[in-house]
C-alpha cells in the first residue's frame, strides 16, 4: 500500500512536469528532490506508517483551546468554559 501511495503521489511528480513544463520546468530540481526523499523514507521506514487520523484537523483546534486555556487569563474561565471576566 505504501509503495502505491509513492507511485501515485510521487512516483509521477517529475513526469508531470512534461505536462505542465512552461510552469513547473523551472522546478524539475526541486521536484526531484522531493521524489528522492520520499522514495528514501519509504525504504528507510518500512515499519512505520501514518494513520489518517492523525491529521484531523480538529485535533489541532482542541490542543490550541488547551494551550489558550493554560494562559494566565484561564483563571477568568468558569465550569462552562466561557469567560466569566
Amino acid at each position: 500500500m505504501r509503495q502505491l501511495k509513492y507511485f501515485i503521489n510521487y512516483g509521477r511528480l517529475v513526469d508531470m512536469i512534461k505536462s505542465w513544463e512552461d510552469i513547473l520546468g523551472g522546478s524539475r530540481e526541486l521536484f526531484e528532490e522531493v521524489s528522492d526523499a520520499a522514495k528514501r523514507d519509504l525504504e528507510e521506514r518500512k515499519g512505520e506508517q501514518v494513520i489518517h487520523g492523525d491529521f484531523w484537523s480538529g485535533k489541532l483546534v482542541y490542543l490550541f483551546f488547551l494551550f489558550l486555556r493554560s494562559l494566565s487569563f484561564s483563571s477568568c474561565m468558569d465550569d462552562s468554559e466561557k469567560p466569566s471576566c
